[in-house]
């Protein structure tokens, strides 16, 4: 079995799969992500996720911009650190033999006599089974016959020199600019976490400025020190339709992944890991990619046609809905948990931003 990328999606599928997995594991890796800078995930569940226990920050209400704060029950939003997520399933896969190969895959084939090639920078590794992570390793991710985006961002942790953050209540889309949103997540009345989320056909560069400004604005007599920076990029996307054959499964992201909210998708990645663990338990004969349910799909394919069309647009769209409706109902509509009734909601603010393209 050969892990081709070695991701939060691998760790923990070999998680999962640490009492199951064959004599034979190997990761096609070359940064094992405990050696890569610790960079934070916020995001919400309603229900426990492996994260929840390294979490420094913990909200249960929120406002989106200058609303007035609002609970999100039955949802919790949580920060953690990648390092103290990585270190935890690190310590679990301890005693697990796993070979890391510390170089970079560039093709998986399937050969004639059922086992799977893939071509790397050290040589080429043979095996049956063939977990896929990689989007720019063919099937390429997102999908080349569908319409695809990225969501991008930077992330300020900061220090004021006096109280001013409000530390019970988060702050959520709130406009930086007509492609941009900010975040922020305050840790103590001193201290919080501030990020942007931008969508479009290509990824932003990091760019401190507009959260310095954000900040600035809204707090004027403080002064800020940043005490750490980072910066993302996540593709947005449909799955490729086939793979190499049927023991290439794709995981993470290219399994597919459409939503524009890192938040999503950090706990949509765990929750196919659980999946496809208890799969493999009962049949391993997996699916290989994910397909949402249609009328989920359609509301994705034209948020990412939108993007393609104009970055400007999905900012419009996701503005006018977040403010036409509770922010609990926009989460449930997030992870697709919104009866269809209750969507009537979500199209009139929808259909305005399709129809009124911003000047």
């Amino acid at each position: 079995m050969v892990f081709v990328g070695g991701g939060l999606s691998t760790m923990l599928l070999l998680s999962e799969l640490r009492f199951v997995l064959p004599e034979r594991v190997a990761v096609i890796e070359p940064s094992p992500p405990l050696e890569r800078p610790s960079v934070h995930w916020s995001y919400w569940s309603r229900e426990q996720t492996l994260y929840d226990r390294f979490a420094i920050g913990v909200w249960r209400r929120a406002r989106v911009g200058d609303a007035p704060p609002e609970p999100i029950t039955p949802f919790v939003l949580r920060l953690v650190r990648s390092t103290d997520v990585f270190a935890h399933i690190a310590a679990l896969l301890a005693d697990t033999p796993i070979d890391w190969l510390r170089t970079s895959a560039r093709e998986i084939s399937r050969r004639n006599d059922d086992l799977y090639e893939i071509s790397t920078d050290a040589g080429t590794v043979h095996a049956r089974w063939v977990f896929d992570s990689v989007c720019d390793i063919a099937p390429t991710f997102p999908s080349q016959g569908e319409p695809r985006g990225v969501l991008s961002g930077t992330g300020l942790r900061v220090t004021a020199d006096r109280p001013v953050f409000d530390a019970a209540t988060a702050t959520l889309f709130d406009p930086l600019d007509e492609q941009s949103f900010a975040y922020l997540l305050p840790l103590s009345p001193i201290e919080a976490l501030l990020e942007s989320a931008s969508f479009g056909s290509d990824a932003r560069r990091e760019d401190r400025r507009p959260l310095l400004q954000y900040l600035q604005a809204r707090h004027p007599k403080a002064h800020f020190t940043v005490t750490q920076a980072e910066w993302g990029a996540i593709p947005l996307g449909f799955a490729p339709p086939r793979t190499a054959g049927p023991r290439h499964i794709l995981i993470g992201a290219k399994r597919g992944l459409v939503k524009p909210s890192a938040g999503y998708g950090v706990v949509r990645i765990a929750r196919e890991s659980e999946h496809l663990s208890r799969l493999w338990r009962e049949d391993p004969l997996l699916p290989t990619g994910w397909r949402a349910p249609w009328r989920w799909r359609l509301l994705d394919k034209g948020f990412l046609l939108l993007a393609a069309q104009d970055p400007r647009l999905p900012m419009a769209l996701l503005r006018r809905v977040m403010n036409a409706v509770p922010l609990e109902e926009s989460l449930r509509f997030i992870d697709e948990e919104l009866p269809p009734r209750k969507m009537a909601a979500f199209l009139p603010s929808a259909l305005l931003a399709v129809l009124q393209r911003p000047r």
